[in-house]
C-alpha cells in the first residue's frame, strides 16, 4: 500500500513539474508584454559596503576599512615587490531572477591623486566567498581568469568616473551561470614598473563618489 501511496505521489509530482514548466513556455510564448524599464541603483554606504585591497607586500595584512582603493604595482623599499588588487561586491537580492537585462553598468570615482604609469586594468568576477574584514593577499579569493573586462586607464589628476558595462556578469547571475562574490580588479600587467591608480571607496566621506551598480531591467513578474 506505501509503495503505491508513494509511486503515485512521484507521478503527481513529475506531472505537475512538466505542467508548470508548459505553462510558464506558454506564457513567455504569448506575447505577454515586459513591464517598462526600470533601474536598480546599488549604493553601498559604510554599514553596508563591502571593499577591500589586498597586497603583495604585506600578504597577512588587511585592508577592510579604507577610504582610498588603489591599484598598485611598483618596487618599495628598492626591493620589496608591491602589488596591489581591488575587490569589491554589491549586493543584488534586489534584482529579480525573472528580470531581462538591458544593460548594467559599474562606476568607480577617481578621488583626484595623480595616477601614474601605464594603468590599464582588469575587472574580473570573483568565484567564491570572501570578507572585507579578513581577506588578505595569502587568502583572497580565486577569480573567473577567462571571462574578464579590460579597462584603459586614464592617467589625469582631471579623470572622469570609470563606467564599466558589466552586463554580461549580471546576465550570467540572472540566468544561474554563476554566483554573486563580486569584482577583483588587477592591473593587467603586474610587472612592478611603477603604475597607480585612486579610487573612492565604499567608505569614503564624500557619498557621491562611492562605487556604484546601475542595472537596467524588465521584469514579466
Amino acid at each position: 500500500m506505501n509503495k503505491n501511496i508513494g509511486g503515485l505521489a512521484a507521478f503527481f509530482n513529475k506531472n505537475f513539474l512538466r505542467l508548470f514548466t508548459v505553462v510558464i513556455i506558454c506564457f513567455l510564448a504569448s506575447g505577454c508584454k515586459l513591464e517598462k524599464q526600470r533601474i536598480l541603483v546599488i549604493k553601498p554606504d559604510i554599514k553596508t559596503s563591502k571593499d577591500a585591497i589586498v597586497a603583495r607586500a604585506y600578504p597577512t595584512k588587511n585592508y577592510g576599512r579604507l577610504e582610498i582603493l588603489h591599484l598598485i604595482s611598483r618596487i618599495k623599499n628598492d626591493s620589496l615587490i608591491d602589488d596591489n588588487r581591488i575587490l569589491i561586491y554589491f549586493d543584488l537580492v534586489k534584482l529579480s531572477r525573472f528580470s531581462k537585462i538591458d544593460s548594467a553598468y559599474f562606476y568607480l570615482y577617481p578621488n583626484g591623486k595623480k595616477d601614474f604609469g601605464i594603468t590599464d586594468f582588469q575587472v574580473c568576477r570573483i568565484v567564491e566567498p570572501w570578507s572585507d574584514e579578513r581577506v588578505n593577499w595569502n587568502n583572497q579569493p580565486k577569480m573567473d581568469t577567462i571571462n574578464f573586462l579590460t579597462v584603459k586607464g586614464q592617467n589625469s589628476e582631471i579623470a572622469n568616473p570609470y563606467k564599466i558595462d558589466v552586463t554580461n556578469f549580471i546576465e550570467g547571475y540572472v540566468s544561474n551561470k554563476t554566483r554573486n562574490f563580486g569584482f577583483l580588479l588587477k592591473f593587467c600587467n603586474e610587472d612592478s614598473s611603477g603604475k597607480r591608480l585612486n579610487f573612492y571607496s565604499g567608505d569614503a566621506y564624500i557619498t557621491s563618489k562611492r562605487p556604484e551598480l546601475q542595472i537596467f531591467y524588465r521584469s514579466y513578474f
